[in-house]
């Protein structure tokens, strides 16, 4: 038994809270198969490498990718979210407010850079974007190969 309305489980006179999301790729009965597991890693090892290249516009020559840097999604919606969760964090908080605030604020303009970047719904924070929004607005006369 258990309230099936609040996600609530009953097992042995024990109740249990279901997780915040499912794990990386599962079926509709929680099983993960190997080669649902094997394309979802592909796909974020992908991810991972297109995101770290270097980019003229930012100084670093490659991405780190951050849980609890400056920005803290793993303090706000947690660290496996649910996509609702996550959508609005991105949407409310990392799309652009965060580079229009630092910009008024006379810091590098990187409103076309995403902050926050999703792993199969893992959110995590793009550490070298995030150091890039602190560089003053003045020193953009600096070649990014410069440093």
């Amino acid at each position: 038994m258990g309230c099936n309305r609040c996600g609530i489980r009953r097992r042995r006179r024990q109740a249990t809270l279901p997780s915040a999301s499912p794990p990386l790729a599962v079926d509709r009965l929680g099983r993960a198969s190997d080669a649902k597991v094997a394309t979802a890693l592909a796909d974020v090892a992908r991810k991972v490498e297109l995101l770290s290249r270097p980019h003229p516009y930012l100084h670093g020559s490659r991405a780190i990718f951050g849980v609890m840097p400056d920005w803290n999604p793993a303090e706000i919606i947690g660290l496996r979210p649910w996509p609702l969760s996550l959508s609005l964090y991105r949407e409310l908080v990392t799309d652009a407010i965060w580079a229009y605030q630092r910009d008024n604020y006379g810091y590098q303009n990187l409103r076309s850079f995403p902050l926050l970047v999703s792993f199969h719904g893992l959110p995590y924070i793009d550490v070298r974007v995030s150091f890039n929004s602190f560089i003053p607005a003045i020193y953009l006369t600096i070649s990014p190969g410069v440093w």
